[in-house]
């Protein structure tokens, strides 16, 4: 029998799409362009760095690092601290 995908939304996991977003296109914004780099710039490994892109599983500390190592602006800075 087929997998049926359920029609509500899971917000968590919308949430981490968009900060994997978010965080992409800060890293294209800053000149970014490989993963380690950024992981280097947050003072975390990359294979960590990695992990926390696919996974999700910030810490608020990591987030604050990322928002201003990127430069984002508040409404982005909102998105991935979850206030918005």
């Amino acid at each position: 029998m087929p997998r049926i995908r359920p029609l509500v939304r899971d917000p968590v996991k919308d949430r981490q799409e968009a900060t994997r977003r978010i965080i992409r296109r800060g890293m294209i914004d800053q000149g970014i362009n490989r993963q380690v780099d950024m992981a280097k710039r947050i003072g975390m490994s990359q294979p960590s760095f990695s992990v926390k892109m696919k996974e999700g599983t910030w810490s608020l500390e990591e987030m604050v690092r990322v928002a201003q190592t990127l430069k984002l602006s508040e409404g982005d800075t909102a998105v991935i601290l979850g206030v918005k």
